[in-house]
């Protein structure tokens, strides 16, 4: 930061050379340094394009400490199943057709699944994640789950 200008009358007995002190004199000052505030940095969650190869299950999280939300809208043309998987027990959160869109709460320990049980086609889904976003990531084949 560069020094701040002050102008500031000095008495003619501290400056000794001049005989009238009409003009004030210019002194320089260096500014204060600026604290530095450090902010934690909280986790704003997570957006991410995905693509589900056919005949397979892309899963999100299992395992985890903390709980988090997840959206997903289906960008693609072929449907795709939201899943929630829990202490060994698979259940659908939801079917989204082509445009379609489904959140979900996950609890802690908890995975999300996302199938796709078309033969030939790529799903392509938007995903959102908020809340606790250390979360395993893997594919698995649909014979699997």
């Amino acid at each position: 930061m560069p020094p701040l200008a002050l102008r500031a009358a000095l008495p003619c007995a501290l400056i000794g050379m001049l005989a009238s002190c009409s003009q004030p004199e210019q002194v320089r000052v260096a500014a204060p340094p600026v604290p530095q505030i450090s902010w934690p940095i909280l986790p704003a969650g997570l957006t991410s394009g995905l693509r589900v190869p056919p005949a397979q299950t892309f899963v999100l999280g299992g395992g985890q400490r903390g709980s988090f939300t997840t959206a997903v809208t289906n960008r693609g043309s072929v449907p795709a199943t939201l899943l929630l998987e829990r202490d060994g027990q698979t259940s659908e959160v939801a079917t989204l057709g082509p445009g379609e869109r489904a959140a979900f709460r996950f609890s802690p320990g908890d995975a999300a699944l996302v199938r796709n049980d078309d033969s030939g086609t790529i799903a392509s889904l938007k995903v959102e994640v908020r809340g606790d976003t250390n979360l395993s990531m893997r594919y698995l084949d649909n014979l699997e789950n």
